[in-house]
This record gives C-alpha cells, structure tokens and sequence, in this order.
C-alpha cells in the first residue's frame, strides 16, 4: 500500500454561482408541496482545494484566503466552533485513512450570495472522494454536499447550490418530493456569449450578514403567514 509520500496532492474546483429565479422554492417544505424551480449559472470564479495525505493522524485545514488554520487529531475528531466547519465536517462524513492536509482558497467573500459555501463543500468532498479512488455521480457529490450542510452542520437553505457547483453550467433545477432533475439551458456557445456581454456582477465592498432569514421565511411560511 503507497505512504503519504508516495502519493500526490490531489486538486478540485467548484464554481460559483449566480441565481435568476426560483430561490426558496428549492426548500424541502416548499417543494414537497408545490415543486420548486430555479435557474442558476455558474460562473468563473471558484473554490479550490488541494487535499494532500500526511504520514501521522493529524488534520490541517487552511483557508489561504481568509487566513484561518485549524489542526485536530484524526482519532479525537473536530470540535465545530465556527472556523472551517464545513470542511472539518466533509471530512468527517467522507472519512480518511490517515493524516490530510487540505488548503482551500475562494476567489469570494463568505455571504457574497454566491452560493460559495455549497462550491466549498462540494469542492472538499470531490478531493477526499478522488483522494480514496472513490466514484462519485455529479448527483451524489450534491447530495453528500447538501446532507453535510443541512444534517450534518444544521445549516438551513435548500439545494440549489449544491447541484449548481456539481453539475456546473447554465442550468434549469426542478425539485419535487419524488428528487431533482438538472436540465442544461442556453448551452450553445454563442447563446452564452449573448448572456455574458448582458451581464454585470458588481462587488460593492460589503457582503451579507447572517440574520436568519432563511429561518424566518420557513417559520412565516408553516404558520400560514405570507
């Protein structure tokens, strides 16, 4: 069986995303009434991830961007306390053999609104998965992405992300309670070149707060208040 040394770094990307329509109506509580739809497109900016094998039992997470360094012991397991839980709890559902190190670096602020803690987690579970010669479908990886955020963490929000970072493109996502179907849209070249010279994505220095209003749209929404 090859060391650590014998191996080497594997590297995964997942882009992030924009949404035109449908956002909310991918959340379980709506769409297992009502089905839900949305258009999203992915664009090219990116989370990137480097998982690399080491000889001990240890876990180093980096976030090259925000500067964040989170070390633990594989057999005593993670401690969630807000720094990189996303990736510790990848880690934790996929699973390792030993020792990783794994660098992640985002090319957008966390809150930006694009979708990049699904393309974070998307991106960490493709490199462990790869890591372990593990086959993946573009509908597992969003699947395992999405259970890692919502079951595992206790983030609320729906599941559009996840399929946009794993299917990549331009794409039509319907949820219904029987599961989701991914449909390609404006797919030819020159359709999405139209698109893109018709489009402008500004930064404007500040990102989102978290202030619970996924949370508050589910509760308005099971009390029968619009």
């Amino acid at each position: 069986m090859p060391t650590a040394a014998d191996l080497t770094p594997i590297h995964a990307v997942a882009p992030l995303r924009i949404s035109f329509v449908g956002g909310g109506t991918d959340f379980p509580h709506w769409y297992d009434e009502h089905g839900g739809a949305v258009v999203s497109a992915t664009i090219n900016h990116f989370v990137r991830v480097t998982v690399e094998p080491r000889e001990d039992r240890q876990v180093r997470v980096r976030s090259l961007d925000l500067g964040h360094l989170v070390e633990y012991g594989l057999d005593e397991g993670p401690e969630y306390d807000g720094v990189m839980d996303l990736a510790k709890a990848a880690i934790d559902r996929i699973g390792v053999p030993g020792g990783v190190q794994v660098d992640i670096e985002s090319e957008a602020p966390p809150g930006s609104g694009l979708g990049g803690s699904s393309a974070l987690v998307t991106a960490v579970v493709a490199a462990l998965a790869m890591l372990q010669d593990r086959a993946m479908t573009r509908t597992e990886l969003a699947q395992m992405s999405y259970a890692i955020e919502r079951d595992d963490l206790g983030i609320s929000g729906g599941w559009q992300d996840q399929y946009a970072a794993a299917f990549g493109g331009c794409n039509l996502i319907e949820f219904r309670s029987t599961g989701v179907q991914v449909t390609p849209v404006a797919s030819e070249p020159a359709r999405l070149e139209d698109l893109r010279r018709n489009l402008l994505l500004c930064y404007t220095g500040k990102v989102r707060r978290n202030v619970g209003l996924i949370d508050t749209q589910i509760e308005l929404f099971r009390s029968g208040r619009e």
